[in-house]
């Protein structure tokens, strides 16, 4: 078996999908996945994601860990996002504030260091976004996030949280809906 990891070998998270361009019918609110290729559980006691000017979104609680091959997800509010997507998958949220396409993004440690970052959308090389869906993808990952010739977007309208990249959910529409 092959394992092949990001040119940014610096530390064993990769960001990989993102979505901010909310579709007005099944709204799952913005959500980030990342991908832990570690070779060994991650604890994540405190760490946390800031967004523009360092805006604190989210701070991992005690007694989160995650496991060489997990994908999880940052949401902007879990209730929905689950309704949405009810598979079980690893979600963290409710984030302080959702984030724009635009955002930068960033996973910091504890003490303070980023350990992974992107500005989405900061050059004419990101694809261009509908009017609502989509998620913008990393097309594989050991790509670099920085660069945006390095996304597409999602072949689903939904996105693929917690999937391969370019996978498909079964999409239900939730009850009551």
């Amino acid at each position: 078996v092959a394992y092949f990891l990001p040119a940014d070998k610096t530390f064993p998270i990769q960001l990989c999908e993102v979505y901010a361009n909310n579709r007005e019918d099944y709204d799952a609110g913005d959500w980030i996945e990342f991908y832990y290729y570690g070779s060994d559980p991650l604890q994540m006691d405190d760490w946390y994601l800031t967004g523009d000017n360092e805006q604190l979104l989210f701070t991992f609680q005690e007694d989160i860990v995650l496991y060489p091959g997990q994908r999880f997800i940052f949401c902007e509010d879990s209730d929905r996002f689950k309704e949405i997507f009810p598979k079980a998958m690893h979600c963290f949220g409710n984030l302080s504030q959702g984030f724009s396409s635009t955002s930068t993004l960033s996973l910091r440690s504890a003490d303070g260091d980023i350990k992974k970052s992107v500005s989405l959308m900061n050059s004419q090389e990101w694809p261009a976004l509908p009017g609502e869906g989509f998620s913008m993808e990393l097309k594989h990952l050991v790509d670099d996030t920085d660069n945006g010739n390095n996304w597409e977007l999602s072949q689903d309208i939904y996105g693929s949280p917690g999937l391969p990249n370019n996978s498909s959910h079964m999409f239900q529409a939730p009850e009551g809906r």
